[in-house]
């Protein structure tokens, strides 16, 4: 083809550009409007579904916080109990003592009463010795020599 072809050709077709620029350009247009719906879309489902991760989280958090909140209860209650084992321990041990103590009470009164009775026995060993040396000197029967080595 010739250039006197081409312009002829060019002449017959330009007045149809403008209308297919447009058209080219509407199509353009509503296919850039088509992706930003789908890019908004995809973004919107993107934080729809962000948030309901974040929401999920949150409630898996809120779980493990209560767990913790109730490992620590079970804590507390466990020493609590273990000291109130300790109160009764103490407790036993200060009956022990006590116990103790009251043996060893019984155990000096046991001592003394063995006192007194050796005490009684002295006594009455004495009292049979003063009986005897008396009825040796004569007792009753006279006076008590003062000056006699029995």
């Amino acid at each position: 083809m010739s250039h006197e072809a081409n312009r002829s050709f060019l002449s017959e077709h330009i007045e149809m550009w403008p209308p297919l620029k447009l058209k080219l350009h509407e199509m353009m247009v509503a296919q850039m409007k088509a992706l930003e719906e789908n890019i908004l879309a995809s973004l919107t489902a993107a934080a729809i579904e962000k948030e309901k991760e974040i929401e999920i989280e949150k409630e898996i958090e809120k779980e493990i916080e209560i767990e913790i909140e109730i490992e620590i209860e079970i804590e507390i209650e466990i020493e609590i109990e273990i000291e109130k084992e300790i109160e009764k321990e103490k407790e036993k041990e200060k009956e022990k003592e006590k116990e103790k103590e009251k043996e060893k009470e019984k155990e000096k009164e046991k001592e003394k009463e063995k006192e007194k009775e050796i005490e009684i026995e002295k006594e009455k060993d004495l009292m049979y010795c003063t009986y005897v040396l008396w009825d040796e000197i004569g007792g009753g029967q006279g006076e008590l020599d003062v000056h006699s080595p029995l």
